[in-house]
């Protein structure tokens, strides 16, 4: 029988935006880690950032450096399930181990799966003016089949699923949703955060006599400004006054749209946070609204959610969102935007009350603080193993 070793990830991301927290993740293993960038900005590039980190660019050329750091390697992290780690997945060798640390929007926006079951009825209006989203599937398609020559990412994606050993997410509810449509590899628990990564020390609680209300938590369609907005102009507290973070978004043009739709409807009742703030300052902006609006369809902004709830914020969801199901059923109060908020308005109710607000807490810490990894990470080791060549004695 071969002799365990230290077990050699290579962990592949598409940006530096989580390499801290993956790294303090896994700082807790007795396994190496190597950790590889790759950008799409730059060709033919290759830069050492540490011992232990390269940022390579997203070509053939960065690509062919990944399969070659492969040979040393046990297993591989692919952080969001792009075009480019896809094609890595393919080629690389077949006792390679991947594992898929799901992000959501790999599928939500890189596939037409889901396409008719994100948007509300007031959205799907806006569509028509915007032609770059409605028919963004099949312009993605078009552009890489006539000007990359190659195949869509679609189809990269579908080549390397079944490559990958498993899936890697903490909402089983969510994977067990979207294998209605596309097959996916067998499902983990993973949470590639720790508890303190969100959710920091000394976080206190929010303003619960502030006016404001947090309306979504970017500038991406799928937030369903168009539908909320149909609700605020039916309430009548002119004291309320609604946020609106519109810094991320590839789309400036629905940007542009909304923006313009809530200031004619809403006039000084509404701001728009544009500039990107340092992330204690993004915080403190957060606490400063206790109630929150999140329309979307799908799983988008669990960050926000999830620490907007722990700080003591009123949440409404959608009740089409995978979210708001899962996070009912691990005993977090939470709220249907569709069939309470207008009434709750109303009725003066749109904060929580304290007693709720420590409960929610409790139930964040509970969901969120915990070892379960270990249990994933042990049964990986188990797998890489077996894997191993056996020699004779």
């Amino acid at each position: 029988m071969p002799e365990k070793h230290p077990v050699r990830a290579i962990h592949l991301f598409s940006d530096r935006k989580f390499l801290g927290w993956v790294r303090q993740t896994f700082s807790t293993t007795n396994w190496t880690s190597y950790y590889v960038i790759l950008d799409s900005a730059t060709k033919k590039s290759c830069i050492n950032i540490d011992e232990h980190t390269i940022e390579v660019s997203s070509d053939g050329h960065g690509q062919q450096i990944v399969l070659e750091k492969f040979v040393n390697m046990d297993i591989a992290f692919h952080y969001f399930l792009d075009n480019v780690k896809a094609d890595i997945i393919y080629r690389s060798r077949p006792e390679m181990i991947h594992c898929w640390c799901f992000y959501g929007a790999e599928i939500y926006q890189q596939t037409n799966k889901f396409r008719r079951d994100l948007y509300g009825p007031e959205t799907r209006k806006l569509l028509w003016l915007l032609p770059e989203i409605k028919f963004r599937y099949d312009l993605r398609k078009f552009y890489f089949i006539l000007f990359r020559l190659r195949q869509p990412p679609i189809y990269s994606l579908l080549k390397a699923i079944p490559r990958i050993h498993s899936i890697l997410w903490y909402i089983e509810d969510e994977i067990n949703m979207i294998n209605t449509r596309i097959k996916l590899p067998s499902w983990q628990f993973f949470q590639f955060f720790n508890f303190s990564d969100i959710i920091p020390p000394e976080t206190g609680f929010t303003h619960k006599a502030s006016r404001k209300v947090l309306i979504g938590n970017s500038a991406t369609i799928e937030n369903n400004h168009a539908d909320v907005l149909k609700v605020l102009v039916k309430i009548t507290d002119n004291t309320l006054t609604y946020s609106l973070p519109l810094t991320y978004g590839q789309f400036p043009r629905y940007k542009s749209k909304i923006k313009a739709l809530y200031q004619r409807q809403l006039g000084s009742q509404v701001t728009f946070l544009d500039e990107h703030m340092p992330l204690s300052k993004y915080y403190t902006f957060l606490q400063e609204h206790p109630t929150a609006v999140f329309l979307h369809e799908r799983q988008q902004g669990l960050g926000n959610i999830l620490y907007m709830l722990y700080t003591g914020t009123k949440v409404y969801l959608s009740v089409k969102n995978i979210v708001y199901k899962w996070l009912k059923k691990n005993r977090i109060k939470v709220y249907i935007f569709e069939e309470d908020f207008l009434n709750d308005s109303q009725d003066g109710n749109l904060v929580l009350d304290d007693e709720t607000v420590l409960k929610n807490r409790n139930e964040i810490i509970n969901l969120l603080h915990h070892n379960r990894n270990t249990q994933t990470l042990r049964a990986l080791e188990e797998q890489i193993f077996l894997n191993k060549p056996s020699h004779p004695e």
